[in-house]
């Protein structure tokens, strides 16, 4: 929030100060990364540990092929989650677009966007009770305010992307909650990087078509076609949700004897 803050005012006065900031201070953290901060020494042979690690990518794998509940919670990750995420790069670009904005407001309204994604964080566990159900509802009450975004005024446009972050501050929160819920062995971890790995890889084809389709007619305008993309995934993950819990729900009442 300070660097969002300060890097507008800065660049402003010119945009190489900026830049040299923004070099230096990863490289500030080289040495603290060297001296400041120790790992125990693992005396393991490398052939174990690559033994290890394959395994425990297997089983994770295995884990997260073995429930369909757990493969929805990782389909809700990868599609839904992903929007936000990817947009974050989005939101300067939409805001320099805006009519009547300098840097220095892009870069407040950049740490409010900041600001309402931590407020989401807090607020989340008070919404944790519908589990996935709860999860699928934000996102895809992030779709439809995307919706519009291309013919609206400048400020309700500022107002949609803060109630988007503040979504999603919910969103994600209640996500790897509900994800961590659905594994009770040591594949937890392995899964949720699996997770994180598939949104990253996906988040590769979708910059480059959001990318083309903002060339074409605008940010906004892509805004609001990631918005239809994301209402039609949420809306498809909703039904499956449904069916797949209510089957789940009817596996227990029956019991193992069926």
């Amino acid at each position: 929030m300070a660097a969002f803050a300060l890097g507008g005012t800065l660049a402003e006065q010119g945009r190489n100060l900026v830049y040299l900031m923004s070099v230096l201070m990863p490289l500030l953290a080289v040495p603290v990364c060297l001296f400041a901060l120790t790992e125990p020494h693992r005396h393991s042979a490398a052939t174990g540990e690559n033994t290890a690690f394959w395994s425990t990518l297997r089983e994770g794998v295995r884990v997260s092929l073995a429930s369909k509940v757990t493969l929805l919670i990782l389909a809700t990750f990868v599609l839904l989650n992903l929007v936000p995420e990817a947009l974050e790069e989005y939101e300067a670009p939409l805001l320099d677009q805006l009519p009547d904005i300098s840097p220095t407001l892009i870069g407040m309204l950049l740490a409010g966007f900041t600001l309402a994604n931590i407020l989401g964080n807090l607020l989340a566990e008070r919404m944790s009770a519908g589990g996935l159900h709860s999860v699928v509802l934000a996102y895809g009450l992030i779709g439809l305010l995307l919706l519009p975004l291309m013919a609206v005024p400048a400020s309700v446009a500022i107002a949609i992307i803060a109630l988007m972050c503040f979504l999603h501050g919910i969103g994600t929160v209640l996500l790897q909650g509900v994800l961590q819920r659905s594994i009770h062995d040591d594949a937890r971890s392995t899964v949720t990087s699996l997770a994180n790995f598939a949104q990253s890889a996906l988040a590769l084809p979708f910059y480059g078509a959001f990318g083309l389709y903002a060339t074409g007619y605008g940010f906004a305008a892509a805004f609001t076609m990631t918005g239809v993309f994301t209402v039609v995934i949420a809306s498809s993950l909703s039904l499956l949700t449904g069916r797949v819990t209510n089957q789940h729900q009817t596996v227990q009442s029956e019991g193992p004897d069926s």
